[in-house]
């Protein structure tokens, strides 16, 4: 395995001693820079990595609770409280569950016409409403019913959220 540098750019521009973070077996180094020459671009992007690098073990952790949370299709109530409660966690305000069990939070839509909309769904086409017998993970997988449709996609938005409410 390589060594990978990732570069943290911090607005103080305070050097700091390199963090050795591990991450899929790849060793990161994560420091601080001077903002002198670097772009809003390329701060965007540092922040991203170091976000992604920094967070990867709590999204897979994240992945395996809502994984252990059945949700056949209309009784996916848990699994939306989960995802409320874990926003509201990550310091989401206004996070709400509509009457057909969707998790939504406007994120800055006042007095915007414009809106993007993130969406993944939270049910699974497997009628168990008990936990499932059937979670298992290796070194590259997690193997569940659902997983892939849509769960993983859940987990992975929640962190975009996160991520969002640390940059806007």
């Amino acid at each position: 395995k390589e060594n990978v540098e990732v570069k943290e750019v911090t607005a103080n521009g305070n050097a700091e001693a390199p963090a050795l973070i591990n991450h899929n077996g790849y060793n990161f180094k994560k420091y601080s820079a001077s903002l002198n020459g670097i772009t809003k671009d390329s701060l965007r992007k540092f922040k991203m990595k170091n976000f992604i690098i920094e967070n990867y073990n709590s999204l897979l952790q994240t992945l395996r609770e809502l994984c252990q949370i059945p949700a056949p299709s209309h009784f996916e109530h848990d699994r939306a409280q989960y995802c409320k409660k874990w926003l509201e966690n990550a310091g989401a305000k206004g996070v709400y569950i509509d009457s057909v069990l969707n998790v939504i939070y406007p994120l800055n839509c006042e007095g915007s016409d414009e809106l993007t909309v993130l969406c993944a769904h939270t049910d699974t086409v497997f009628p168990d409403t008990e936990s499932y017998p059937e979670y298992r993970e290796d070194d590259e997988r997690i193997y569940c019913p659902g997983v892939g449709d849509d769960t993983a996609s859940v987990a992975i938005m929640l962190y975009g959220i996160k991520y969002m409410l640390l940059v806007f």
